[in-house]
């Protein structure tokens, strides 16, 4: 017989999913960057033929020092090799930047995520800041996307050889590329923020903000829903008072006809 879970045990599991989802976007930039060491590249020409598998950090490595030594050395340039040298010197800064910042962005949203689930009533500085560069999961996929354009440097170099030197290029892979795991990767990260979005909406340990329904703002709808109650308060408190005036005047009424009859009955 299958064991039925209890309401506590079914909310322990799906607060323990949710951490692993929050902790997913750090593993990703952990496997990307383990991918970038993967032996999986290999060029061909029709000078040198098939040259050695290399892998991406290889490529970048070799193609930094190249170009960096070109463009600020001694020797004697060329107006082509200027040009490719300062096409693959700027992109691989470009590139670099793009996935530093994604990198540290995608680590601050998870890690402040994680903080969330942990502690619901976080507030002050550090929340506004978080909620200020993340004000949603479409922005937070948005930071994560930026370490994307680096892992298709070795698409760009083949596109740079054609383009500079009219030279052909063949890109043979041998393993899945960092291009491609990295797209996997980005696609999970994206399938699992919209999963997951009810889901922690419901069980309240989402660290953005609920939206607004339309209509009025929440703030005005409680002034109404105020106002209302105190126009019902002010009816009724009218309508009290006139039933105790009510009373008062026939109190006095009363009061009233008993000295008028007593006089009537001396004057006989």
């Amino acid at each position: 017989m299958k064991k039925h879970l209890t309401s506590k045990q079914k909310q322990t599991r799906a607060r323990a999913c949710i951490l692993a989802k929050n902790l997913y976007p750090i593993a990703m930039i952990l496997l990307i960057l383990v991918s970038l060491f993967i032996p999986c590249l290999r060029y061909t020409t029709a000078d040198t033929g098939t040259g050695q598998t290399l892998s991406q950090w290889e490529l970048m490595e070799n193609s930094w020092e190249q170009s960096r030594e070109y463009l600020f050395g001694n020797g004697e340039r060329t107006s082509g090799n200027t040009l490719f040298c300062r096409a693959v010197f700027g992109t691989l800064i470009g590139c670099g930047l793009a996935f530093l910042v994604g990198a540290v962005a995608t680590v601050w949203y998870s890690a402040g995520a994680l903080y969330y689930v942990k502690n619901p009533q976080w507030r002050g500085t550090g929340r506004a800041l978080y909620l200020t560069l993340f004000p949603n999961r479409v922005v937070c996929c948005l930071w994560s996307m930026l370490p994307l354009p680096m892992l298709i440097f070795p698409r760009l170099l083949v596109f740079f050889y054609q383009r500079y030197f009219y030279y052909k290029v063949l890109l043979n892979v041998t393993f899945p590329e960092p291009m491609v795991i990295g797209g996997i990767l980005l696609a999970v990260l994206i399938g699992l923020s919209l999963g997951f979005a009810k889901w922690e909406t419901r069980m309240g340990l989402s660290p953005y903000p609920k939206k607004k329904r339309r209509g009025l703002p929440q703030e005005r709808e409680e002034e109404v829903a105020t106002d209302l109650s105190r126009e019902g308060e002010d009816e009724l408190t009218a309508r009290a008072r006139e039933e105790q005036m009510e009373r008062i005047r026939r109190l006095l009424d009363k009061t009233l006809e008993v000295p008028s009859e007593e006089k009537e009955n001396e004057h006989e």
